[in-house]
């Protein structure tokens, strides 16, 4: 009885030879234990040994072996060829990174990215060795505990369609370092810390983070989801040409004429928004009311006298209201953006925002004041 046997059909690409990659085609041995990296090593060994890939450990334990397989990021170590026999595999270097010979990826956006987050902990205040250890807490650890699993397969970047939309996103792991308490304080946290997040909101519920063990690491199980599809075709659909893309495509979200009804935010936000359409009529009003002092007195009462009917004072009395939220909004939104460090600690954020609206009161009865005085 023959031997059972599986085709792999593997991408090939020799810089300096081909203008584009390839894919080429081996039929190997089929056994139930067998996985992806075993029969790449079966073709390495005794069918082309001009074939090219990275491994090392074969335990799931170095992230060496990452490729696609059947258009999905996965581990080759750890996916069985018994999951797909009798079928054909199709095995190409992972997306979104340039291909440097076969199955051989550039890793240096990675590895730049990677070293820019500084995923380390950085204490706001260092103790020297003398005073003991750090203590933590079970619950500090636990916020962080599963990006220390990382073992830098790159496979989340792969399925990661934002990462190959956007070259200056820093990819899942600026996710993850965000949301754990490894990231670092804002004064070592880099400009673009944030940039490309929002794509995320989209993508995210559907990616399944990566943790070393030997059932592999599961990337993204809804890369070939339809909505996704549809918002990143080139990225979910991409062709192995060796690079990224050069252009961030434009990104289209579905959304309802009631989606600021969805959630209290949502609503502050689009009332904060109007609240500068009363402030721009206001000063409308206001440059008319200047330009009617240039016209004499009696213009200028007849132009009062009309300010002071009921309507107007409404008026004023909403958008004074409107101004003082817009003012609180703002300082709030600055506490955020441009934090101020008393020494070495941050400011707290309350304060930030009682201290500038106590200013704003005091410059205001500075000026009513004023206006009373010089009516006297």
């Amino acid at each position: 009885m023959a031997e059972p046997t599986i085709t792999l059909n593997v991408t090939r690409y020799r810089p300096g030879q081909d203008r584009a990659p390839t894919t080429q085609a081996y039929t190997v041995p089929y056994k139930q234990d067998w996985v992806v990296l075993d029969a790449l090593n079966y073709i390495k060994d005794q069918v082309d040994g001009t074939l090219t890939y990275r491994w090392s450990c074969r335990m799931g334990v170095c992230g060496s072996c990452g490729m696609m397989v059947n258009g999905t990021p996965k581990l080759t170590c750890a996916a069985f060829l018994r999951d797909y026999y009798p079928h054909e595999i199709r095995v190409e270097p992972l997306v979104n990174f340039p291909i440097i010979r076969d199955l051989v990826i550039d890793m240096s956006d990675f590895l730049d990215k990677l070293k820019s987050v500084k995923p380390w902990i950085i204490r706001r205040e260092e103790k020297p060795v003398s005073q003991g250890e750090y203590l933590q807490t079970p619950a500090e650890l636990e916020a962080f505990h599963q990006f220390t699993q990382c073992i830098n397969c790159m496979l989340c970047y792969a399925a990661c369609p934002v990462y190959g939309l956007e070259p200056n996103f820093l990819g899942p792991l600026q996710h993850g370092f965000a949301r754990s308490g490894q990231r670092p304080t804002r004064r070592d946290r880099q400009p673009r810390w944030h940039l490309g997040l929002h794509l995320c909101r989209r993508v995210q519920r559907r990616v399944s983070q990566g943790r070393r063990s030997r059932r592999g690491h599961p990337a993204l199980e809804g890369r070939h989801h339809q909505k996704l599809v549809s918002v990143y075709p080139d990225a979910l659909g991409a062709t192995m040409s060796g690079t990224r893309p050069d252009k961030s495509k434009l990104y289209h979200r579905e959304m309802s004429a009631t989606w600021w009804l969805k959630k209290p935010s949502y609503f502050l936000f689009m009332l904060r928004e109007l609240s500068s359409v009363f402030i721009a009529i206001f000063l409308v009003v206001f440059l008319v009311q200047l330009y009617q002092l240039t016209r004499g007195p009696e213009a200028y009462a007849a132009f009062a006298h009309k300010l002071s009917s009921p309507g107007w004072l409404a008026f004023n009395l909403v958008t004074l209201l409107f101004a003082l939220y817009h003012s609180i909004t703002w300082f709030q939104s600055s506490a955020i953006v441009l934090p101020l460090r008393m020494g070495e600690r941050e400011m707290p954020r309350n304060l930030f925002v009682a201290l500038n609206v106590g200013a704003l009161a005091v410059a205001s009865l500075v000026v009513l004041v004023l206006f009373l005085a010089l009516q006297g």
